[in-house]
């Protein structure tokens, strides 16, 4: 971005901020006024102080600008004292302070005055209804040099309280994020800490209605932390299974679709969600390596060609259905997997492949057995359950064929009188009427 393009107001952070770094005899009480937000140019008072200063900080690590604001912020630290004493605004401007240091992220500077301040464990006090040793927490997150606050972050992830930090186990889990597994290597993640943050978020979400949705979020968002790692597919099912993830977490999961060796006769070796790899037709031959990865929830494989070429083509339905679920129980897991299997037989069958339909009806059959006849006792409730995916799946443009799947992977069970049934149940929506007729 030109300099013309740049907002005004950023323009004088920038300009109040270079001439700061430019003065060789600058003084901590011009920082101390700037985090009380006194002196800083007239930008208007929507943002704190210290968002102020981020702002006014040039763009890009070429210009050594925020390493160098960082080393003029550890010396203020370093005297957190006098400013605990300051007759205005004490608090807010230890608060500033704090979330500068967080936003800066120069762990080089700042970690160790940082690491002083929780060491002394004599903070106290709130700025803008923010316990300060929050934002205490949220700067250390932010400049971690190695591990030196790994029991720090276990002791959360197991949702027991710190000795002084005020975090939980999502804290645990940004505390783990972004802490080196040792100070000579920064760009490297710790495995074993982030796979026990993610079991402690998963076990407090566990009676969340929105678990799945937040869980793929915390994932995917620490994955694109270290983007340039190849392997956090492994990497995470590995965790899983050490740290006895849920099931459902370990459903979350970006990929259950793992290949790791492709043979020269056209074969490979994959890791697979267990529901695909049931549905593998026994005339084609493969072998289970390992069953217990995952916590028991995925399967390692050696597929020859032709099943490998078979879990190359339905995978990725599988997979896009175990994405796009949703629905916190694991019912709807059975549910949303039925539907692929519903949806594959149906081809398998127009293409005259009876191996793969047979295969796709039984595992399907065995599941919904196993599952849906001990969770939904009889078949009101299970039309009770119809009638409210009608309710949601009719705002979708595309909603019709699924919940048609869903009806489809019942009535197999229940018989076909079940459709009459539903029409009965639902009649303030008239296209499940005409998604039920017998030609469907």
């Amino acid at each position: 971005m030109s300099e013309i393009e740049v907002p005004r107001s950023t323009q004088l952070l920038r300009k109040a901020v270079k001439t700061f770094l430019d003065q060789e005899q600058w003084t901590e009480q011009h920082l101390v006024k700037w985090l009380q937000g006194y002196r800083l140019p007239p930008v208007g008072h929507s943002e704190q102080p210290f968002a102020l200063i981020l702002r006014g900080l040039p763009e890009g690590k070429a210009t050594g600008a925020a390493q160098n604001f960082a080393r003029r912020v550890a010396v203020l630290l370093g005297h957190l004292s006098e400013i605990q004493r300051l007759d205005d605004r004490p608090e807010e401007c230890l608060y500033n302070l704090f979330m500068l240091c967080a936003g800066l992220q120069q762990p080089e500077q700042l970690a160790q005055p940082l690491l002083d301040i929780l060491a002394k464990k004599a903070l106290k006090g709130h700025a803008l209804g923010i316990d300060l040793r929050s934002a205490l927490e949220s700067a250390l997150i932010m400049n971690q040099q190695d591990d030196t606050l790994r029991n720090v972050w276990e002791t959360m992830a197991e949702g027991n309280p710190h000795e002084f930090l005020p975090g939980d186990e999502f804290d645990a889990l940004e505390g783990a994020r972004f802490m080196p597994a040792s100070k000579d290597t920064p760009g490297e993640s710790s495995l074993d800490l982030i796979g026990k943050a993610l079991k402690g978020v998963s076990k407090r979400l566990e009676q969340s209605s929105d678990r799945r949705r937040h869980f793929r979020y915390l994932v995917n968002r620490l994955i694109d932390t270290y983007p340039r790692r190849p392997t956090w597919s492994m990497d995470c099912l590995q965790q899983a299974g050490r740290h006895q993830w849920a099931g459902w977490a370990v459903e979350c999961l970006p990929s259950l679709y793992i290949p790791i060796e492709v043979y020269a006769d056209g074969g490979e070796q994959a890791v697979l969600w267990h529901y695909i790899a049931a549905c593998i037709p026994t005339i084609y031959k493969h072998e289970v390596l390992s069953p217990e990865l995952g916590n028991g929830h995925v399967v390692q494989v050696s597929l020859s060609k032709d099943a490998a070429e078979f879990i190359r083509r339905v995978a990725p339905i599988f997979e896009e259905r175990r994405i796009t679920n949703i629905y916190p129980s694991d019912r709807a897991s059975v549910g949303t997997t039925t539907t692929a299997m519903v949806e594959l037989e149906d081809e398998a069958q127009q293409k005259g492949n009876e191996n793969e339909a047979n295969t796709f009806a039984e595992v399907r059959r065995q599941l919904l057995t196993g599952i849906w006849t001990k969770d939904i006792a009889d078949l009101p409730a299970i039309t009770r359950s119809l009638r409210l995916m009608a309710a949601e799946r009719a705002t979708e443009t595309d909603g019709q064929t699924p919940f048609l799947y869903y009806v489809k992977a019942t009535e197999k069970l229940y018989g076909e009188n079940l459709r009459q049934k539903i029409i009965v149940s639902i009649p303030d929506e008239p296209w499940v009427k005409a998604v039920l007729s017998p030609q469907h």
